[in-house]
């Protein structure tokens, strides 16, 4: 399940704005309406507030030293924790033939006692699927 955090009102005129400081740490639990992170606007600086209650979710990379996969630890109080490796070019058949395609190892440990392990799954290919297709997110409702 994921969860679209709508901004605020920013004013009139207004449409965008530039984090500057994110207020919450990972595995922090944080209640509804709490504040996530300050967002800096042309005219004002304002927080945005959580539109749940949870924990905040990790994503954790070692792309940037080699692997071409690992297993992160999930750190209590967190439930999950996402790990992204390094992109490689490997040989896929497609249509009978083999071509080179990037592939992008992506780990994800999670509490089983909390987490359906076929729910993982399917957030897990929903992932793979919005890297694959990016474009794809802005027609998602």
């Amino acid at each position: 399940m994921t969860t679209t955090i709508k901004l605020p009102e920013l004013g009139e005129n207004v449409d965008s704005g530039e984090p500057t400081r994110i207020l919450v740490s990972a595995g922090d639990t944080i209640p509804k309406d709490q504040s996530l992170l300050e967002l800096e606007t042309e005219k004002a600086t304002i927080e945005v507030p959580s539109p749940i209650s949870g924990v905040i979710f990790t994503i954790t990379n070692l792309g940037g030293i080699g692997g071409a996969g690992f297993s992160p630890i999930v750190n209590y109080p967190e439930v999950a924790i996402l790990g992204i490796s390094r992109v490689s070019t490997e040989p896929r058949q497609v249509d009978g033939t083999f071509q080179p395609r990037k592939i992008l190892p992506l780990s994800l440990s999670y509490d089983h006692r909390l987490i359906d392990g076929a729910d993982a799954a399917r957030f897990l290919r929903w992932v793979a699927e919005a890297l694959e297709e990016p474009a794809l997110l802005l027609f998602r409702t």
